[in-house]
């Protein structure tokens, strides 16, 4: 059943809803689609078809019920229980479960019995495979298209059916018949009109009894009359099933109201007052369940049917038009056959002497032939009309149903549109696609029981917090025994009303719930109201020094990691879900802890502290690259990866209890003994919340909620995981617990770069030394090194490896060596540099050993790009690639905002531009802020990257084309910021980031490394030139620019009004020149609709000195030409065509790749001249992973042919290399091969330049010497002999000869028929376009 367009998908869910078929099986799909898509409360499970054939679905109505209970209730489908088992473009294994039921879905679609018989027996043997694999527990149900056949006594013929009678048998399955009472039952329709039974139902042979008559249903879509028809099958077994109790579902949305905050308020206010002497446990059990009650009966959520589109009268009427047409030429053509056949047998009898003559029914019949033959040449030409039509109707259809979505949605407030676009995109942070059910391979078996799938889940989350399974009664005697109750609690620390209702108020809306299922709307809704209920509680927690259990507690999600295996429990990450009153406790305690955190952090640590941006960390690694190759210095940055770093961290740092568990801990990590020593001290000495100054309240507060904590995959289960590692990830506190444990691994390694001297700094006389300067975001830590000669650098790097791994150790964090995780990218300059950078790359082959006490050898992997924080960075400092690569992020979203937004008018201009700034320019733009540009190249990359989605937006969105419209006019017509304007925001609001709060070291770094720090002041001085702000000099020595930092400070509020202004004052110039540009796209339109060809005539040929002698086109390099004359004619060159592989034979040097090889045979002319006479084909594969390799020496025979030394004749001159003259016979040859209209630019760009060349020589102006050929070569005559009276002053200029006509300005020509070409409409088109 094909579902290739859209149209045929929405014929099959409309009869899929009007036959009430709750479970259906479809093959030979043919769409390429999601995994899993839900549309209009459909389920629809896909395996991705092959070279656009094949693919199998499985659709399931979660509105049907899966059946009914003795007393008519319904049994639903339990949707988060299906999971993909299998998927193949024949097969298609999904698991489901009702109820206690489990079933597995097989679609399957068998090979064609015409196939070869080895082809058949491996489907059939995959299908046995796959379902003995999967089917214990299960109730198998099968919808195969069997391609297989039963005679009327319903034995099997041939090798399909054989098989699928033994599958039968071995799964003691029933299957539907093929016959009814004599009569075949048809399935399949072939377009000649064979009828057969292909599809089959096979349930469980007990269930065969409750087994119905099948029957067949025509689906009324585009391809109704031929193909499967749809065979429908229903089932009546009798099972016991233990129903699960349906949750009560909350309408959300409500309690957003002015009523629902109203009544939320009212809840609240009758909270029960809980005596103090209540414990904290049933105190939050006593306010949640009265929570939960009252919250259920005042937001029920109503149920609503899902709508769907329909398809209007109009539209079924055409699928009735299309189908009985295909009806009646299926007729036609089988009338014809028979007819056909009759006139050779009757000539055949005639031919043979046999019976009398019957000329008169041979005319007869030949001429019903021919009437029969033009009838079904008419049938084409009624079938396109019907198509045509059919297109049309659906079109209409679905922008009916759209505009209404819309206008609903825009009704019910801008938060529902968000909604709808997210489910229209299917994109962005926000959006949650919909999952299946994890299937885990545990002891080689595929287990999707939800028990046990859980369980290793929390097997594999309870390594990295060194975890127990214990008793959740266990965990809270043991964390009340570790309570020390105070006898006195200074409230004057402890949080206030203010900041907990203040902390209540910033909880997230419309997020996933804790264990209690309290949804988080409610606490952001009645913040006040909230804090008054939880305020004596967090009072308790202060005084008794012990938290609730469900506070402590969370729930782990697994979500899936992207590009990793999905069948183990490595691929999944852990996301935990907190109690949210527990969050806004910890949320109302993080303004002290952030506090205490600046006092001992260092400079460079980002991610938990306010006011340093994520651009921050990444522009210092950007910098240090960038001031190694200013100062041809070498060094290194070693990019470290920790593993579950959150959930690893040893807690013994902040906690004050036993330290010996800790110690023995310490004792069995690989680290030197005089840092046990050293970290056995720290423990020893006290919590480091005592260290940084958090007042006493703060402390035990935080310590409550850290002790005893615990998690569970299950929340059904009474077992927990209890946890002694991690700051509590999901908790608003972990980041700031996190890194105050991290400092102390951060300052051993700065202290190990100072000690060695190879750390990133910049020494200014007069000056207190500042410790070496270490990005970090979160957990993320980018190592600078600088060293003074080349040969100490692998030497440098691997004694650095080694210390991180060891002080990372010390906090319980373990890195990850794999390749694109810990890497370590080195720059080499300097004496010595090639030598070591060979010895790195050939000898070592990237690799760099280390060595860590107690531990076998380790090895950290070299890299010449690593993305850090979202940006790509290479050795070279270069901008490139990073453009590149965000392009290439922000191309899939941009196909989906261009198909579904910008197109659609239903949404408003600025909805459709700000969707495409916010998701698609701002996409690309990440990480901008860090860019330089310093080369011309560069520049030119991120402008038409930029440009080519503002572009490709203009016509979706206005109906009009970009051609003939710069970059800036585009921009102008659209309203938004151009390339330059958008970069210079970004880059201007990072640098008065960085002078307001960024490290000291940067900003000397940045004056060192002149390259990102020109080009931001520039941005700066031209945005205030523009609002009117007096702008200090760039600094250029590091000595004297922190004069100039501290003259560009602003405030982060300041800085925002400050880039407000720019953007607004840019898109009011942009609005005075938009009229003009409208105009301009509207004439270009108008000519474009016309038969008539506007040229431009540029004034300024000197430019563009570099001709195609093809096709007569102009350009400004040679490089130019040559990629013209290689993507247009084909015709590369020469040092493309003859290159083989990444090895030059004949100097015996490996180059790595193609690229490179073939840029030393444009500059090697002996052994270019060698590879093109050896006549060899050329082989154009490329390795770019090894671009980065340094050449090398070849080992081994030379070839014959390499050691030839042919004659010094000179090499053929590349085509694309010469440059073509402005002569007299370059203009006959070209004007010769004119026979297109797109030529008649070339053209005239080669002939304008000539005339230039001698303005007042009219007399000797080239024409042709002969008659005109064709048309487009009378146009072009025309347009010479127009151009003389504008080139000896006038401003406007036309010329009719017979049926075609020219008009020049002395900017453009226009040519074309004279009918469309009046001169007022010509003088309108022409003055719009010049006056833009």
């Amino acid at each position: 059943m094909t579902l290739a367009s859209a149209l045929q998908r929405q014929c099959v869910h409309q009869a899929m809803k009007s036959l009430k078929i709750g479970v259906l099986g479809l093959q030979e799909t043919r769409e390429d689609t999601e995994p899993l898509v839900v549309r209009q409360g459909v389920w629809r499970f896909a395996s991705k078809g092959e070279h656009g054939q094949l693919g199998c679905q499985l659709w399931v109505d979660s509105t049907r019920p899966a059946g009914f209970t003795a007393s008519g209730d319904s049994v639903p489908w339990q949707l988060d229980t299906f999971a993909a088992r299998f998927m193949h473009p024949r097969l298609l294994l999904i698991s489901g479960q009702f109820g206690s039921i489990k079933c597995l879905f097989i679609v399957g679609h068998a090979p064609t019995s015409t196939s070869p018989d080895e082809v058949i027996n491996a489907w059939w043997d995959l299908l046995r495979e796959q379902v003995n694999r999967h089917i214990a527990g299960h109730v198998p149900l099968f919808m195969l298209d069997a391609n297989a056949r039963f005679d009327k006594s319903e034995e099997p013929t041939g090798l399909n059916a054989h098989r699928l009678a033994a599958c039968l048998e071995a799964w003691h399955l029933a299957r539907t018949p093929a016959w009814d009472n004599g009569h075949a039952i048809t399935t399949w329709r072939s377009p000649n009109g064979k009828q057969a039974c292909l599809d089959y139902v096979c349930v469980p042979a007990d269930w065969q009894v409750g087994l119905n008559r099948p029957s067949t249903h025509d689906i009324l879509d585009v391809n109704a009359g031929i193909d499967h028809k749809l065979l429908k099958v229903s089932v009546a077994a009798s099972l016991i099933v233990a129903r699960k109790a349906r949750l009560t579902r909350l309408d959300v949305e409500a309690i957003h109201s002015p009523a629902g905050r109203i009544e939320l308020q009212r809840i609240l206010n009758q909270a029960p007052q809980v005596p103090w002497e209540v414990d904290v446990d049933d105190h939050l059990h006593v306010l949640n369940c009265y929570l939960n009650s009252a919250i259920a009966q005042s937001f029920v959520r109503p149920r609503e049917a899902a709508r769907s589109p329909v398809l209007s009268h109009h539209t079924m009427t055409c699928l009735q038009q299309r189908r009985a047409a295909r009806f009646v030429h299926r007729c036609r053509r089988q009338r014809l056959e028979r007819l056909q056949a009759y006139i050779y047998f009757m000539a055949w009898r005639e031919a043979c002497g046999h019976g009398q003559s019957r000329q008169l029914q041979h005319a007869s019949a030949r001429q019903q032939r021919r009437n029969l033959q033009k009838k079904l040449a008419e049938h084409f030409l009624r079938m396109r009309e019907l198509n045509k039509e059919l297109k049309r109707t659906h079109q209409r259809d679905q922008a009916v149903f759209a505009r209404q979505m819309y206008q609903d949605a825009r009704a019910k407030g801008p938060r529902h549109l968000a909604h709808v676009l997210r489910a229209v995109l299917r994109t962005g942070r926000r959006y949650k696609a919909p999952r299946m059910a994890p299937v885990l391979e545990i002891d080689g078996q595929m287990e999707q029981d939800a028990a046990r799938v859980a369980l290793a889940f929390g097997d594999h989350f309870a390594k990295a917090e060194r975890a127990t399974s214990r008793q959740l009664q266990e965990v809270l005697l043991e964390k009340r025994a570790q309570a020390r109750p105070a006898e006195e609690v200074d409230l004057h620390s402890a949080p206030t009303l203010a900041q907990l209702t203040r902390a209540f108020a910033s909880m997230p809306a419309r997020r996933a719930p804790g264990l209690s299922t309290l949804p988080p709307d409610i606490y952001c809704r009645a913040p006040l109201q909230m804090a008054l209920a939880h305020m004596p509680l967090m009072l308790k927690l202060a005084a008794r020094d012990v938290a609730p259990m469900l506070w402590s507690g969370s729930i782990a999600i697994p979500m899936a990691k992207p590009n990793k295996a999905h069948h183990e429990p490595a691929g999944f990450r852990s996301i935990s879900l907190f109690e949210i009153s527990s969050k806004a406790v910890a949320r109302s305690l993080r303004p002290e802890l952030s506090k205490g955190l600046e006092a001992i952090t260092l400079e460079g640590t980002a991610g938990a502290r306010t006011g340093i941006a994520l651009g921050v960390p990444a522009l210092v690694t950007q910098t240090h690259l960038q001031r190694l190759h200013r100062s041809a210095t070498s060094g290194a940055v070693v990019f470290v990866d920790g593993a579950s770093a959150f959930y690893s961290t040893l807690r013994e740092y902040l906690l004050r209890t036993d330290v010996q568990n800790a110690e023995a801990w310490l004792d069995d990590m690989p680290i030197s003994l005089e840092l046990r020593l050293r970290i056995g001290r720290v423990l020893r000495s006290g919590s480091l919340m005592k260290e940084i100054g958090l007042p006493e309240t703060t402390q035990r507060m935080l310590e409550a909620l850290m002790r005893g904590t615990w998690f569970t995959v299950n929340a059904e289960d009474t077992s927990v995981r209890a946890t002694l590692a991690g700051t509590s990830p999901g908790s608003p506190v972990a980041d700031s617990l996190f890194q105050l444990i991290f400092v102390l691994s951060l300052r051993g390694i700065s202290e190990h770069l100072a000690a060695m001297g190879i750390g990133a700094q910049i020494h200014v006389p007069g000056h207190v030394e500042d410790t070496p300067l270490i990005p970090t975001w979160m957990d993320d830590i980018a190592v600078l090194i600088q060293v003074t000669r080349a040969n100490e650098l692998i030497r440098a790097v691997s004694a650095t490896s080694a210390v991180v791994k060891q002080q990372l150790a010390i906090i319980g964090v373990n890195i990850n060596l794999q390749r694109g995780k810990t890497e370590a990218m080195l720059v080499f300059k300097g004496p010595q540099a090639k030598a070591e950078r060979h010895r790195l790359w050939i000898e070592d082959n990237g690799v760099i050993p280390f060595k860590v006490p107690g531990e076998m050898d380790s090895h950290i992997c070299c890299t010449d790009q690593y993305v850090h924080l979202g940006s790509l960075r290479t050795c070279s400092a270069a901008d490139w690639k990073d453009i590149d690569r965000r392009a290439k992020l922000a191309e899939p979203t941009f196909v989906k905002v261009r198909a579904h937004i910008l197109r659609n008018h239903n949404l408003t201009w600025d909805e459709r531009k700000g969707l495409l700034i916010s998701l698609v320019l701002r996409k690309f733009m990440h990480g901008a802020n860090t860019w330089t540009l310093k080369t011309q190249r560069e520049r030119a990359k991120y402008e038409s990257s930029y440009m080519s989605f503002v572009r490709r937006a203009m016509r979706p969105m206005t109906g009009l084309s970009t051609k003939l419209l710069s970059d800036e006019q585009v921009c102008d017509y659209l309203q938004v910021l151009q390339p330059l304007q958008a970069l210079a925001v970004e880059r201007v609001r990072l640098l008065l980031q960085i002078a307001h709060a960024g490290p000291r070291q940067l900003q000397l770094a940045l004056v060192a490394a002149q390259a990102w720090i020109v080009a931001a002041w520039h941005d700066l001085q031209l945005i205030g030139r523009l609002v009117g702000e007096n702008v200090p000099e760039c600094p250029k020595e590091t000595p004297s620019c922190m004069k100039a930092w501290n003259d560009v400070w602003k405030t982060p509020a300041a800085t925002a009004r400050f880039l407000r202004q720019a953007r607004g004052k840019w898109l009011q110039i942009a609005g005075v020149a938009r009229p003009a540009v409208k105009a301009k796209a509207e004439a270009i339109r108008g000519i474009d609709e016309t038969p008539a060809f506007l040229i431009k005539l540029r004034g300024d040929q000197s430019s563009q000195p570099f001709a195609c002698q093809i096709c007569s086109r102009s350009f400004s390099k040679a490089c130019a030409l040559a990629s013209h004359m290689a993507k247009t004619h084909q015709q590369p060159a020469l040092a493309t065509r003859i290159r083989v592989g990444s090895t030059c034979e004949v100097c015996q040097r490996q180059y790595w790749t193609s690229k490179r090889l073939r840029e030393h045979l444009r500059h090697s002319l002996r052994c270019c001249r060698i590879y093109h006479q050896a006549d060899m084909a050329s082989d154009l594969a490329d390795k770019p992973d090894n671009a980065h390799l340094p050449q090398t020496r070849l080992i081994g025979p030379q070839p014959w042919w390499a050691t030839q030394a042919p004659d010094k004749s000179p090499t053929p001159p590349d085509v694309a290399l010469a440059s073509t003259p402005t002569t007299r016979d370059t203009l006959l040859s070209s004007f010769c091969q004119l026979a297109d209209p797109k030529q008649l630019q070339g053209f005239f760009n080669v002939w304008v330049g000539s005339v230039e060349e001698s303005p007042k020589a009219t007399e000797e102006k080239w024409r042709p010497p002969g008659p005109c050929a064709n048309s487009v070569q009378q146009l072009a005559m025309l347009g010479m002999i127009v151009f003389d009276p504008v080139q000896q002053g006038r401003q406007f200029a036309s010329l009719q000869q017979g049926k075609c006509k020219a008009v020049c300005t002395g900017q453009h020509l226009l040519v074309g028929e004279a009918a469309d070409l009046t001169l007022e409409r010509c003088h309108a088109w022409l003055s719009a376009i010049e006056g833009a």
